[in-house]
């Protein structure tokens, strides 16, 4: 397929871009370029000492410089990507109007000597490339001979593109249940040999692993207020003779046994979404279950960043073992937009019964947030709520979306959202926020 270029601003005007199809969303096919190259394709060995280098990337042009052998004479050749579509031009003019030899190579080198196909969708960041004072204003571009990466600058998180969404954010299975805590009573017992529980996670890095509560055995300082000595995990041993157990413990204990039959067979097993996402919501509901039992009532509580197989083998261990509070205050999860001069920014809130908006830490166990210090962590309500908080912090707990992509971004992403989640608005050099309504925004 060959035609001139269409007039854009992002392009040279007195350029002609030859336009590869591209037949899956934002990959060159290897079969495609061969097809539109008007020579016998290239093999492996003449490929040897030809070469393309990154340059640049500003305004959406990518630039290469191509080196093919025996040519005394590199040239220069800029592509632009869309969703369907790769423009490529040539310092060489392209001749005829054809694919020429420097832009099939130089997209022949991208996709590599043995693969059938190179994925470009890190070069499409459609009005997004910009420049201010010859920089990029929402991008960070790193450029190497080999490598280069496009990614939105930190201040940013994740960008919205039309046509590409979020880099890694995407909207759940959206559903209308949602959890419930039971208010707790506290007890206290201050033996000497006592009872406590552990929250066992490997993080939010292990995305298959899910926390479990594991009782331990642990022995307290002369005042029976902490722990000074961790014995041994009880999940594979019987309660020592000395600690008798209250009922709200024995039903805790046979929960705990249920979430560790549930989970540790399948700690390292690979897993259909869909297994996932039910195996998320059976220990969730156990969870809930045990805070209905007034696990939060107990007065020695833990978290343990560690592997459940470890626990099999080893006592807790003094230095991973960190106290913690589980509160039982219902929290809610909720959003907030804030308008700036040419961009919106959607970030996600917890707050407490009262409204009060937690300050949250990455340091937090799976279906958990904690405060700032750690200490305090709170169940959530929905295997949903955990999966969106999870996503947003792998962007800052940042979405930027341009003005000029507002629109699509509502269509597709935020209108779905305002059903499910509160969503206040805060308009442009105000102070005042309003509860947003889909399509009352006026751009």
């Amino acid at each position: 397929m060959k035609k001139p270029i269409k007039v854009q601003e992002v392009m040279p005007n007195d350029a002609f871009f030859y336009v590869l199809p591209l037949e899956q969303k934002f990959t060159l096919l290897r079969q495609t370029l061969d097809d539109h190259f008007g020579e016998v394709p290239v093999g492996y060995r003449r490929m040897m000492d030809t070469y393309a280098r990154h340059v640049s990337f500003e305004r959406e042009l990518a630039k290469l410089r191509v080196h093919i052998k025996n040519d005394p004479k590199d040239y220069f050749i800029i592509f632009h990507v869309s969703p369907s579509e790769l423009e490529v031009s040539c310092d060489c003019g392209m001749p005829g109007r054809k694919l020429c030899k420097h832009a099939y190579l130089g997209l022949r080198y991208l996709i590599g000597h043995h693969d059938e196909s190179v994925e470009l969708k890190q070069f499409y960041w459609p009005g997004i490339s910009t420049s201010e004072k010859g920089k990029e204003k929402y991008l960070e571009v790193t450029i190497k001979e080999y490598y280069i990466s496009i990614k939105p600058q930190k201040e940013f998180g994740s960008i919205y593109r039309p046509e590409a969404g979020f880099e890694h954010f995407a909207i759940p299975q959206l559903e209308k249940e949602r959890g419930n805590n039971v208010e707790a009573v506290h007890s206290k017992d201050a033996k000497r040999d006592v009872l406590g529980y552990c929250i066992i996670s490997r993080g939010r890095q292990y995305r298959s692993a899910l926390p479990v509560l594991v009782p331990f055995w642990g022995t307290t300082d002369k005042a029976g207020e902490r722990i000074v000595s961790f014995k041994q995990f009880l999940i594979h041993y019987q309660v020592p003779d000395n600690i008798t157990l209250t009922p709200v413990q024995v039903e805790l204990n046979v929960i705990c046994k249920q979430m560790w039959d549930m989970e540790a067979p399948v700690e390292d097993v690979r897993q259909t979404t869909q297994q996932r996402q039910e195996r998320k919501k059976e220990i969730l509901a156990l969870w809930h279950k045990a805070m209905a039992f007034r696990l939060s009532a107990e007065e020695f509580l833990y978290v343990n960043f560690r592997m459940l197989s470890s626990i099999k083998k080893y006592k807790p261990t003094k230095s991973c073992m960190r106290d913690c509070i589980i509160n039982n205050a219902q929290v809610m999860l909720t959003f907030l937009l804030t308008e700036h001069q040419d961009h919106f920014v959607l970030e996600a809130l917890v707050t407490d019964p009262q409204g009060k908006e937690l300050a949250l830490t990455n340091q937090t166990p799976r279906f958990f947030v904690s405060q700032r210090s750690g200490y305090h962590h709170y169940l959530l309500p929905s295997v949903q709520d955990n999966d969106l908080l999870e996503q947003l912090k792998e962007t800052t707990n940042c979405l930027t979306i341009l003005k000029q992509h507002f629109k699509d971004f509502e269509d597709k992403y935020l209108r779905t959202m305002s059903e499910f989640y509160p969503i206040i608005f805060k308009p442009l050099k105000s102070r005042k926020k309003v509860v947003y309504a889909y399509k009352a925004i006026h751009l």
